[in-house]
């Protein structure tokens, strides 16, 4: 069976080290995700869920390559995130008719698989980080955006001109970027990561310091990607409303481990939890009565 995101005992350990004197220092190893293991099979909005510190970033990391694990087996959309490898005969057939020039002379010399043509099937959003040139306007920052990921000169202004008469921000696209409220900030960021048409998209507290209307524009933008695009979403975040009203399916992380996964509604019939787990569904509990 093919899986959008197939993770299998992912263990990350980070060394890190401690000055104990002047000359002298303690090394200390820091685990930051435990045996994650975790699968997607279908389009979905999935999110991760789990206090500060718990490891949802850096799994996103390790999904979109930034990071390699220390042991297990990661794969996504059929590819080694971080080396490119395909993994499977479909993804090796897809990779050998999209090819640019440039995987295939790193081929030929032996210099291993070009990461791009993964890339070009995922996209990130991140609440902490701007994807967008602050200098440029918006729709400058946009085309730039676009040739990174070898878009044609037509295909970029026509995805431009649909997505943003789709959420209704085209008035805004002369603007620089560093004059845009957050929330015109973020509707631009998301069009950014969707504009070369990605297949998975990784959105790390993409609500983060929005005020509440615009993180209702927000998730209804997601939800406008999801069905119109069949796009897979994983999405961090900390508001609930985020992840009640967008995800059909949670994963619960703490201290790096997985602690439950399912939908919101089998994780509200567990009793007896305790630490994070029994703070989430009570949390859950106040957010349900508030929507009755």
């Amino acid at each position: 069976m093919s899986y959008l995101l197939k993770a299998k005992n992912v263990t990350k350990t980070f060394t890190v080290y401690k000055r104990t004197g002047f000359f002298s220092r303690d090394k200390k190893e820091v685990q930051a995700l435990i045996d994650f293991t975790l699968d997607i099979k279908e389009p979905i909005i999935l999110g991760l869920v789990g206090p500060n510190g718990a490891g949802k970033t850096t799994f996103i990391k390790h999904c979109l390559g930034l990071v390699e694990a220390s042991t297990g087996e990661l794969e996504v959309l059929g590819y080694n995130p971080y080396t490119g490898e395909p993994l499977n005969e479909e993804t090796k057939k897809l990779q050998a008719s999209q090819s640019n020039i440039f995987t295939k002379i790193s081929k030929f010399l032996g210099g291993g698989y070009n990461r791009s043509d993964f890339l070009r099937q995922v996209g990130l959003v991140s609440g902490q980080k701007q994807n967008l040139d602050p200098n440029l306007s918006a729709l400058e920052s946009l085309r730039l955006s676009g040739y990174l990921y070898d878009m044609t000169t037509e295909n970029i202004e026509e995805r431009i001109k649909y997505l943003v008469d789709r959420f209704n921000i085209a008035e805004k696209l002369d603007v620089p970027v560093r004059q845009l409220s957050l929330g015109q900030r973020m509707k631009f960021e998301i069009i950014s990561s969707v504009l070369h048409s990605p297949r998975f998209l990784f959105m790390d507290e993409p609500t983060l310091g929005l005020d509440f209307e615009a993180q209702s524009t927000m998730r209804e933008m997601l939800l406008e990607l999801h069905k119109s695009q069949n796009l897979t979403i994983l999405l961090t975040s900390h508001y609930l409303p985020d992840i009640t009203t967008l995800c059909s399916r949670i994963a619960v992380i703490e201290k790096g481990r997985k602690v439950f996964e399912g939908p919101i509604s089998e994780l509200m019939n567990k009793v007896d939890q305790d630490g994070y787990l029994k703070t989430l569904i009570e949390e859950l509990s106040k957010e349900e009565k508030k929507s009755e």
